[in-house]
């Protein structure tokens, strides 16, 4: 039956939203090599759940991997599409060993498109489309609690811009707020660096925002914060497991356009550029 033709509301499209209702999904992480954790609403309260991962590789033809030597299950495909099989994992370490034996068989890197295998990076992407959910399923906008992050810097006399490395400089002002209405100040006429660094990871963890979101928050404000802490040896417990933010580089592509930027990460919360 052509999808134009069924008789499904949007939000109940399978093919688009998956089949799994399970429902108030937050946030996911890689908890280890075979568990993802996740962070779901429910009833007003949040729920932490660990979940077993079973990563995949799409394969051309189920014979690729006759000859490797680790535990794979080898699922046939129905259709007459490019791939024919899907080899399921226990781990992410093994399908790792998995993906480097089939660029040495094949002579070709999983990223060619010539490649006999589809091999998707992101084990939270994996762990969605292979168990069928659907983050914010059966939310709306105003369900998500978001928190607003920006910092004012000082910068030595003789300097045009602040430098988190330059121990003279500093956060002189970090402005916060949420979609509930709450908003505050912390002034560095009134706190020591570390004492605002301190106040706002208690502030994360009491307000525990679903997503932290700024105005250029990639490139300023979370390297700026994540400097002046490394300087002052405080950890930035902002994640739901109090982990801190991590960043590494990542890649858009807007139509021919590719544009390289930071991508920070916080355990169990998302952060997102205004």
């Amino acid at each position: 039956m052509a999808l134009n033709s069924m008789n499904l509301s949007f939000a109940q499209n399978q093919l688009l939203f998956g089949w799994n209702e399970n429902e108030g999904i937050v946030a996911l992480e890689l908890e280890n090599d075979r568990q993802i954790r996740l962070y779901r609403k429910a009833n007003g309260a949040l729920i932490s759940e660990v979940q077993p991962f079973h990563p995949v590789l799409w394969l051309q033809e189920a014979d690729l991997l006759e000859d490797f030597k680790g535990e794979v299950e080898i699922v046939p495909l129905s259709g007459a599409l490019t791939y024919r099989a899907l080899a399921v994992f226990n781990s992410w370490k093994e399908i790792n060993v998995a993906k480097k034996y089939l660029a040495k068989s094949s002579r070709r890197l999983p990223s060619d498109k010539s490649s006999p295998c589809l091999f998707l990076s992101d084990p939270v992407h994996q762990h969605l489309l292979a168990s069928g959910q659907t983050s914010f399923r059966g939310m709306t906008f105003a369900d998500l609690n978001r928190l607003q992050l920006d910092i004012e810097t000082y910068s030595l006399a003789g300097f045009e811009f602040s430098n988190p490395q330059r121990e003279q400089d500093r956060i002189i002002a970090i402005a916060l707020s949420d979609c509930s209405g709450w908003e505050t100040v912390l002034w560095g006429k009134d706190m020591t660096e570390p004492e605002m660094l301190e106040q706002l990871n208690e502030i994360i963890q009491t307000r525990d925002p679903d997503v932290i979101e700024g105005h250029n928050i990639y490139k300023f404000d979370l390297s700026y914060l994540k400097a002046r802490a490394d300087l002052h040896g405080i950890p930035l417990k902002w994640g739901r497991n109090g982990g801190g933010p991590r960043v590494y580089d990542s890649r858009l592509q807007v139509a021919e356009r590719t544009i390289d930027y930071p991508k920070w990460e916080v355990p169990g919360r998302h952060v997102v550029k205004a």
